[in-house]
């Protein structure tokens, strides 16, 4: 696990609940099920009536399923945020960091992109608060088990690796709380950062979902080989940031700096 803070169990739960519908047991497409050459639960066109019969009954039973996870990670979703929205002890952070977000594919708002400051004492209280709330919504997440059972051993591959990639993201959003706690980057930064992982998570988890609907094996391979060559890429990417982050002193670095002769990503003299 690696990512950034406000992106937390919404972006967990929205992103596996995405998951399951569009290329998990409730899906009976034939091109959902392009990976699956022996799966029960999807149909396989004209056959004898005693087949068919059994294909709609495994179909309605992965249905089921399907929509009892995705209603798990529902009740999940809510219940963190309510957590969040109770909890009077982030209310110094509220406005600064985005707590909640149901869409990650969204910018973040203009008045948190522009705050190029770092936070202070109290914040920092709040930041670590909100860091432990997160981590209870992750686990409580993490406890659903997003595939059915009698799965077979493919599709739970290729579910496992689905889910790979958010909690890689989930794990990023973690470092940069820390390093927000830390003073280490501005809450301008932090929003930005928090955006490009959950932005690009969700990139490489829709090429890797789309990829099961190829229904040619030569194709469907290279298309999840080229999700995983981003996700590659984003990874060694992030670990250049992380070695940069790291060694930055407190309180130094602005994301928008205000000397003509700094670069943005430079330490800036203190304000």
């Amino acid at each position: 696990m690696r990512p950034a803070i406000a992106a937390t169990t919404a972006f967990l739960v929205a992103a596996m609940s995405s998951a399951c519908s569009t290329l998990g047991p409730a899906r009976t497409s034939q091109s959902a099920c392009a990976t699956e050459s022996t799966q029960a639960d999807c149909p396989r066109g004209a056959g004898n009536d005693g087949k068919d019969a059994a294909q709609r009954t495994a179909a309605d039973d992965a249905r089921r399923q399907g929509d009892t996870i995705r209603a798990q990670f529902r009740a999940a979703t809510e219940q963190c945020k309510h957590e969040l929205e109770a909890a009077t002890d982030l209310d110094p952070i509220r406005g600064k960091v985005e707590l909640y977000r149901d869409d990650w594919d969204l910018a973040p708002p203009f008045a948190i992109a522009v705050l190029d400051t770092f936070p202070n004492e109290a914040e920092r209280t709040a930041i670590a608060k909100y860091a432990t709330l997160r981590d209870t919504c992750i686990q409580r997440s993490d406890a659903i088990s997003a595939i059915p059972p009698g799965s077979s051993a493919s599709r739970r591959a290729f579910v496992m690796q689905d889910r790979a990639f958010f909690k890689d993201a989930y794990a990023r959003v973690g470092d940069l709380i820390v390093a927000l706690y830390q003073q280490k980057l501005t809450y301008a930064e932090f929003a930005r950062k928090r955006y490009e992982i959950t932005r690009n998570a969700n990139a490489v988890e829709r090429l890797f979902r789309q990829s099961a609907a190829l229904q040619d094996e030569e194709r469907r391979v290279e298309a999840q080989r080229i999700a995983q060559q981003q996700a590659t890429d984003d990874r060694a990417a992030w670990t250049a940031y992380m070695r940069a982050l790291d060694a930055r002193a407190p309180r130094t670095v602005y994301l928008h700096c205000t000397n003509r002769h700094v670069g943005a990503m430079s330490p800036c003299p203190p304000r």
